[in-house]
């Protein structure tokens, strides 16, 4: 069969182009590999790099096993769990992780030659580093055994080193048991990352719910001349947070601004500040912020999650729902966002449900002791007090500064009738956070079941020292006074607490009863048909006495 005349030089052009992208290949390999090793030499030098040297241990450690190399082994990997648990909760996605090399070697970057420079990638990254002036800081440690004179314990002393090209070095002094290797390691790791990364140490303290730590290293990074921008917006920022965490409300809104004015795109700051005005009951104010928030980042799964705690305070708990849905869409593994949707699911009556997002949340971080306590009050609302009070000591065990699992666990076991240990568990509450209202509040109505009147009031005046506008303290210090037939005082009471709040059945109805020992019983009637109007399961609850005839004259 006769080729044609056209065929041949088709053929002839496609082995051209054949042959032109075989040549081209290695470029292109080269070219890729180039950009590949570009990216790797950037996101080396953007981490803060440590390197930690054996340590200098007694004979005792080394006869243990516990060898200088081990024990540079030990902090580095608790240097890597505190920095993973700082980024878990770390709002700001561009915080990269820092590299801790354990090991005498100014480098782990792999020995590979970069196309078409004669250039191993370590020698790369080590040039451009000293073209910078970025330099790994080196950390050496020696320990010393010595016994307490006071006691049989032995603790060991421990003199890290941090050096670090053209600055002076750095000596910190630490001690820890002798006989606990873990510990040993913690306390090194944790003076460790404070040097290193400051910013995400105080991260990590925020989240223990050690403020006082957070908020220190915050000051420093703020006072710190060489930051600027981002840097320095994310300390207002944090501190801001502290401050919250503190209700010092005024002070963190401030922080929260300072951060906003140093960089106007920083999301997180406003997901706080409207956070901060949700705590001060301007509700609508907070949700201007979380809206800022999400027109700046539309897939800002946090401000999602706030805007719906702040619409379970409005009693929207549907739409609620519908933001903590978003959130969930934008984060499937936001364990925060499941607990909130269980508190909500709490609020309708559906316990079983919101026992199933606090397993999820838990399932998503294990180590959620707030799951565990809204588990634990989700099996209190249904009866199940000994299965809530396992996780009270869960949640307890997860973060043994948790007064609310404290709190919680009090009011159980109030329910069962043991008030003596219900107080020490209450006291335990106000202990670890005496500037909260509501222990002092559940401490004073614990006191009263004691037959303590003026030990109780003592508490609820604490409490409105604390928060003058703390509804449930009124509340509660009003059902003393009816209880003491002292209606006309009591009254006083409920209406300060209904003015604060102004959807308290509980209060209505109790001003009713006061209004009763007064002989108005119209006017009582008129203070029921509004409990029930707010809440209509409130009239089952407490038809007894004079109450249950007028309410049933009202029914």
């Amino acid at each position: 069969m006769p080729i044609s005349r056209g065929f041949l030089p088709r053929i002839a052009q496609a082995l051209h182009w054949l042959y032109t992208f075989i040549k081209i290949i290695p470029v292109l390999v080269a070219s890729l590999i180039a950009v590949v090793a570009v990216i790797f030499v950037y996101r080396e030098l953007t981490k803060n790099v440590l390197i930690i040297e054996p340590f200098s241990v007694p004979k005792q450690y080394i006869e243990m096993g516990l060898t200088g190399e081990v024990v540079a082994n030990n902090v580095g990997d608790a240097l890597d769990d505190l920095e993973k648990t700082a980024l878990q909760h770390a709002t700001d996605s561009q915080i990269t992780a820092d590299k801790f090399i354990v090991s005498a070697e100014a480098s782990s970057v792999p020995s590979i030659e970069v196309p078409g420079t004669r250039l191993e990638l370590r020698a790369l990254v080590q040039l451009v580093r000293e073209a910078l002036g970025e330099h790994p800081k080196l950390v050496r440690g020696e320990l010393v055994i010595a016994p307490q004179k006071d006691s049989r314990s032995t603790r060991v002393f421990i003199a890290m080193r941090v050096f670090r090209e053209h600055q002076s070095d750095v000596t910190v002094r630490l001690d820890a048991p002798a006989d606990d290797p873990e510990a040993l390691s913690r306390v090194v790791a944790d003076a460790m990352f404070r040097d290193v990364n400051p910013y995400l140490f105080a991260v990590y303290k925020y989240w223990q719910n050690d403020l006082a730590s957070a908020a220190e290293v915050a000051q420093g990074l703020i006072a710190d001349p060489s930051l600027h921008g981002l840097q320095l917006a994310r300390a207002n920022n944090l501190l801001g947070a502290v401050l919250s965490s503190q209700g010092n409300l005024n002070e963190a809104i401030l922080k929260f601004q300072k951060a906003i004015e140093l960089d106007p795109k920083y999301t997180s700051a406003y997901v706080n500040w409207g956070v901060a005005l949700n705590k001060q009951g301007k509700l609508d104010e907070a949700i201007v912020k979380f809206k800022k928030a999400i027109e700046l980042d539309p897939k800002h799964a946090t401000a999602y999650n706030a805007w719906g705690k702040v619409l379970d305070n409005q009693g929207k708990l549907d739409e609620a729902i519908v933001k903590f849905k978003k959130a969930i869409e934008l984060d499937p593994k936001y364990a925060g966002v499941y607990d909130n949707w269980g508190l909500v699911l709490d609020e309708q009556g559906k316990s079983d449900e919101a026992i199933v997002k606090y397993q999820q949340a838990i399932e998503l971080d294990p180590n959620s002791d707030a799951a565990y306590n809204n588990w634990g009050a989700a099996l209190d609302n249904q009866g199940k007090l000994d299965e809530a009070i396992v996780k009270f000591k869960k949640a307890i065990e997860l973060d043994p500064n948790s007064a609310v699992a404290y709190n919680n666990w009090s009011n159980v076991l109030a329910k069962q009738h043991k008030l003596n240990e219900a107080i020490v568990k209450m006291q335990k509450a106000i202990e670890i956070s005496p500037k909260d209202p509501k222990p002092h509040t559940n401490l004073g109505a614990l006191l009263v079941e004691q037959g303590k009147p003026d030990e109780a009031i003592t508490e609820f005046k604490k409490a409105i020292e604390l928060d003058p506008n703390f509804a449930l303290a009124y509340f509660t210090w009003g059902t003393l006074l009816v209880r003491q037939l002292k209606p006309d005082e009591a009254i006083v009471e409920f209406k300060k607490a209904i003015e604060l709040d102004p959807k308290s059945a509980l209060s209505y109805f109790n001003w009713g009863l006061a209004l009763v020992e007064l002989g108005e019983e119209d006017e009582a009637i008129v203070k029921y048909q509004k409990a029930i109007e707010l809440d209509p399961k409130l009239v089952a609850a407490y038809r007894t006495g004079r109450g249950r005839l007028l309410m049933k004259d009202n029914n």
